[in-house]
């Protein structure tokens, strides 16, 4: 598998942002009271994953102790502290005080793992789950002050453990020289709200250690809804203020060049795919016309890059199996691209517009809620593409507003008298951009796909 590095899937050109992270960090985590935590704000699908480990790796490359966590896929566990001092156990470098730091690290997980239930019958001999179960009829006063006397063990086995923890880690932090250890904390924004809770106070009351630098890449507002979720309407900025030092949002360079995204996507999805036999319903020519078709309704829908990645996987499914010569006309796959935006974007419309639900009016005003940046050129062929895709035989109202939309947009002075005919001239121009004989046949075009769009997604589940 190839490493992920600047090198080979900076796609964002994020690799100077990384730079100047590391330089703030290095710089900045000394005057920080306990640990330097960083939120790394993103929305969800922006490439914070990527970035995460192409940066990993360039710390690595620099000499940088560095930790590579990933909070969803530990939010089985009850306690964060269990996965967050394994990780520091697998990747602390050997050096000054290494050793002692991991079994100060060791000590704590012990300490952490420990089920009260299991210490307390190991030290008592007493069970507390079945003891519990019996408090209504039977529980003895002998019972409790045993169990008292457990719990207190327990309480003092893991505050000692927790002390050696910050002590030898400290200790470890410091022989690394004006270098942080480094731990990137992914998908807290993912996790069950009482375990993003847990996370951040272990970081703050278990690991206040200076020297480190905890990086939580996070979907704010997502984290924000779990926090909520846990506590009610608190005011989140303030809370969030107690656990983190800086807070930044995850930026590309300043004029990303989505076209050279979709370039890249392209060769992968693409290009890799017809070298290994698989043959695609477009020539050249089509490709290109395609490709910046995507780039263009990408921009309209906002896509982030895990939803552009998304619309390619679920593209080249599309025209891979599909072999009509008429389908692969660029304004069918044009259509099919729109299609699968809405679907990525609005599952509701999308599904009203694939079972011939939607009358062009509602169609219209969703597509004016877009973002066209001024391109009234684009705005139009987007609209006139979706009601065109959308007209069908059997609906004669979801026609006329059809034609009036179109009327609208080209005849806004035309006379009363005038707009019968117009009207008619405005369906017979929509049904030849969708079928070169000018016929609406009883499926709109947008079912057609619909229907293959979802036969694949039922043949894959």
């Amino acid at each position: 598998m190839t490493e992920i590095t600047f090198e080979n899937y900076d796609k964002f050109e994020r690799k100077a942002l990384a730079y100047r992270l590391t330089k703030a960090i290095t710089t900045f985590h000394q005057f920080s009271d306990g640990a330097y935590v960083l939120s790394l704000n993103a929305k969800f699908g922006s490439g914070k994953t990527t970035f995460l480990k192409m940066w990993q790796h360039e710390l690595s490359k620099k000499g940088f102790s560095v930790v590579y966590l990933n909070a969803w896929e530990t939010d089985f566990d009850e306690d964060p502290i269990i996965p967050i001092t394994s990780s520091l156990i697998d990747n602390i470098k050997v050096g000054e005080g290494s050793q002692k730091a991991k079994s100060a690290l060791r000590g704590a997980l012990g300490a952490t793992a420990i089920v009260g239930n299991k210490f307390l019958e190991q030290a008592t001999g007493i069970d507390v789950y079945k003891t519990m179960k019996g408090v209504e009829s039977d529980l003895k006063e002998s019972d409790l002050k045993e169990i008292g006397k457990g719990l207190y063990k327990n309480y003092n086995f893991k505050l000692n453990a927790y002390r050696q923890l910050k002590e030898k880690l400290s200790t470890y932090v410091e022989s690394l020289v004006h270098k942080p250890l480094i731990v990137l904390v992914d998908e807290l924004d993912r996790v069950r709200p009482d375990y993003s809770v847990k996370f951040l106070e272990a970081i703050k009351h278990i690991f206040p250690i200076k020297g480190i630098c905890f990086v939580l890449a996070v979907d704010r507002e997502q984290l924000e809804c779990s926090v909520k979720q846990l506590y009610g309407n608190l005011d989140f900025d303030n809370y969030y203020r107690r656990f983190i030092t800086r807070e930044i949002q995850l930026t590309s360079n300043k004029n990303p060049d989505l076209n050279r995204f979709i370039e890249q996507l392209g060769e992968e999805y693409f290009d890799a795919k017809i070298l290994a036999g698989i043959n695609f319903c477009f020539e050249n020519q089509g490709r290109n016309n395609l490709l910046g078709n995507i780039a263009s309704i990408s921009k309209i829908f906002s896509l982030t890059p895990r939803q552009i990645q998304e619309l390619f996987r679920i593209l080249v499914h599309f025209i891979a199996v599909d072999d009509s010569k008429q389908r692969a006309a660029d304004n069918w796959l044009g259509a099919t691209v729109l299609l699968i935006a809405i679907g990525i974007k609005q599952q509701k419309i999308y599904h009203k517009i694939g079972l011939a639900q939607i009358k062009a009016n509602e169609l219209h005003e969703y597509l004016l809620s877009l973002n066209y940046s001024g391109t009234s050129d684009r705005k139009r062929y987007i609209v006139f593409s979706a009601i065109a895709f959308n007209l069908h035989a059997d609906n004669e109202e979801n026609k006329q507003q059809s034609a009036d939309i179109v009327v609208e947009y080209d005849n806004k002075t035309l006379q009363e008298d005038d707009k019968p005919n117009a009207r008619r001239q405005a369906i017979d121009m929509l049904a030849r951009s969708v079928d070169r004989f000018g016929t609406i046949e009883s499926k709109s075009g947008f079912q057609i796909i619909y229907e293959r769009l979802e036969d694949w997604r039922s043949f894959i589940d």
